[in-house]
């Protein structure tokens, strides 16, 4: 689940005690901030009854965004789709393109 805070306005501690909600994912003592664009990757990427399906956005050649590891955050272009759940794909990297291998789950197209 994801929301919208303001840390100056709302007072988000509240929401440790909703029901169903354990805690906030946090970054020292304030929220962590999920990136401009993930939610909104995972919005388009998600089926009709909101369940997500990466494998079949994923096309060769097409745009993709790293949402873990170093590089999150990152805009690629897919490479290769593996059978192993493997992906390889070009990062633009001090004006070149450099290749790199990571599992599909790391990825979300961008549309």
């Amino acid at each position: 689940m994801f929301i919208v805070l303001d840390l100056a306005r709302h007072q988000w501690r509240s929401v440790n005690g909703i029901f169903g909600v354990s805690r906030l994912v946090m970054r020292g003592d304030q929220p962590h901030p999920i990136p401009r664009g993930v939610v909104e990757a995972l919005i388009a990427a998600a089926d009709a009854r909101g369940i997500l399906q990466l494998g079949g956005k994923l096309q060769g050649g097409g745009p993709v965004r790293l949402i873990v590891g170093p590089f999150a955050e990152q805009l690629a272009i897919l490479d290769h789709l593996e059978d192993s759940g493997r992906v390889r794909v070009l990062l633009n990297i001090l004006g070149r393109q450099v290749a790199i291998s990571t599992v599909a789950n790391n990825i979300l197209p961008v549309s």
